[in-house]
């Protein structure tokens, strides 16, 4: 049983929390030499259901100090990090914007609504934190009680583990992507924050009167038969009081694995040679990796969990925090190990962006990974002289001009021509190093991409019955649409 939290503290915690950490530690980059890439296996599973830690439930109750680290609780903080870069440690917590999580900014956090464990975690690199009013829970469970299911279904991906390895026959690869989904989309669900807009179906202009009677807003979406859909806003303090979900959760999922992280990973490595992370993975020049095993060896620093674990995963009663070839829920492994070469080159773009290429003596390529927010290995690179492209002038209320390209009106069937006889100019196909390459010398790249587009909402706001002139003349439709994408690398 969970307590229901007030509208202000909803709205603050979900307008303070942070998920996933990406960040780029020293800005962007172009390296010339070997990387290590440690990667978490589930993370998320193994906070909720592995990790020795507790979660909250019962009633909720408001608190005007700090109960201690033993009480699972939130309270609204004054947090200074400007100690941490002295000490080569990274910032704990980000300042919150709508848009972003700015993880360079040097101002003091003001009344931050966050939990006991990243107050610990501040606290015990030495930040400086003035803790306020807040609340905690009545009871706590341990992980291994309240997420007791997802032992069962990670022991059940590890067979599959067990079966690729041994090559047996009973080995399932839907099984074991389906369990894998399953376990990781559960963080994401219980954080999950109040859907205003609605939809429904109805049969009679009564009902569709009713709900527009009550609604904030209406939005016409379709009229399929006898049937009409619409999308209508509701008013989010009042679905606050009957559909919010436990979000509290969701927070303690992610700041027990950004506290995993900032413990093992990036406080041992040290904000020197920390390059990038995205959330579950550092990667960091590996020069530092000879380091961080010591650590790890020399202090047998075993996978933290809960003894009752070992029932389901015996692997547990000894295994190291990083061990080759690991898929021990927790543990890390090098993603890059095996990518060895004669030259190295990892470029680090921005966030969801980076590229690690492995080269020949000859200076050929031998292996690459990429990833690039917005843009997958088919997109395909673009010269400027291509005949369908046209540049267009822009002028600013400075009076100053800009020019970019852009696709020529009417130049569908010459665009896909183009991309169907030039696939070997697709990123993917050899390209990645030249690709990131060209972006670090021109500081800017034009590709072509494409997607599926479906089509079910009309695009204009409150469009009533009757208005079918309103009506988007695509509905119901499939578009596979090309797209001209200007990337500019920031300075």
């Amino acid at each position: 049983m969970f307590g229901k939290l007030s509208y202000k503290q909803y709205k603050d915690l979900q307008k303070h929390k942070i998920a996933g950490r990406v960040e780029l530690f020293n800005g962007i980059q172009k390296i010339d030499e070997r990387m290590g890439s440690t990667d978490v296996c589930s993370l998320y599973p193994y906070v909720m259901s592995v990790l020795n830690c507790y979660y909250p439930c019962g009633n909720i109750i408001e608190v005007d100090e700090y109960k201690g680290d033993d009480e699972i609780g939130f309270y609204y903080c004054d947090i200074d990090q400007s100690n941490l870069k002295a000490k080569n440690l990274p910032k704990i917590y980000a300042k919150k914007s709508e848009i972003e999580n700015d993880w360079d900014s040097e101002e003091v956090l003001k009344d931050y609504l966050i939990s006991n464990v990243i107050i610990g975690l501040l606290i015990k690199n030495g930040c400086k934190v003035v803790i306020k009013k807040g609340f905690i829970f009545e009871r706590k469970l341990k992980s291994c009680e309240m997420f007791a299911f997802l032992l069962d279904m990670m022991k059940a991906k590890n067979g599959q583990d067990t079966f690729k390895t041994e090559n047996d026959p009973r080995y399932n690869s839907a099984l074991r992507e389906t369990l894998k989904l399953l376990m990781n989309s559960l963080s994401g669900k219980v954080i999950e924050g109040l859907h205003t807009e609605q939809t429904r179906d109805f049969d009679s202009i009564q009902e569709y009167q009713e709900i527009v009677m009550k609604a904030k807003s209406v939005n016409f979406i379709n009229n399929i038969g006898n049937k009409l859909f619409i999308t209508y806003e509701v008013d989010e303090e009042e679905l606050c009081e009957t559909k919010q979900r436990p979000i509290f959760l969701g927070v303690l999922i992610y700041d027990y694995a950004k506290r995993y992280m900032y413990e093992n990973s990036y406080s041992k490595i040290g904000l020197k040679d920390l390059v990038y992370t995205d959330t579950d993975a550092s990667k960091f020049r590996y020069s530092a990796m000879e380091g961080w095993t010591k650590w790890i060896n020399e202090n047998n620093i075993q996978v933290p969990h809960w003894k009752e674990v070992e029932e389901k995963d015996p692997r547990y009663k000894n295994h190291l925090i990083y061990q080759s070839d690991s898929k021990v829920f927790g543990s890390f492994e090098d993603e890059l190990e095996e990518l060895q070469g004669h030259h190295y080159k990892f470029y680090c773009v921005e966030k969801k962006s980076w590229s690690y290429v492995v080269m020949n003596e000859d200076d050929t390529y031998k292996h690459s990974k990429f990833k690039f927010k917005g843009i997958n290995g088919k997109a395909i690179m673009m010269n400027l002289d291509e005949p369908f492209l046209q540049i267009k002038r822009t002028t600013t209320r400075e009076g100053i001009s800009t020019y970019r390209h852009i696709l020529k009106d009417d130049c569908e069937l010459e665009v896909y021509t183009y991309c169907e006889r030039n696939k070997h100019l697709a990123i993917e196909n050899g390209n990645i190093g030249r690709f990131f390459d060209n972006l670090f010398e021109k500081r800017e790249a034009y590709v072509i991409t494409n997607s599926f587009r479906k089509i079910v909402k009309n695009s204009a706001r409150s469009v009533d019955m009757g208005d079918e002139e309103k009506y988007n003349d695509l509905l119901n439709c499939i578009q596979v649409n090309y797209s001209l994408k200007k990337i500019t690398l920031k300075n």
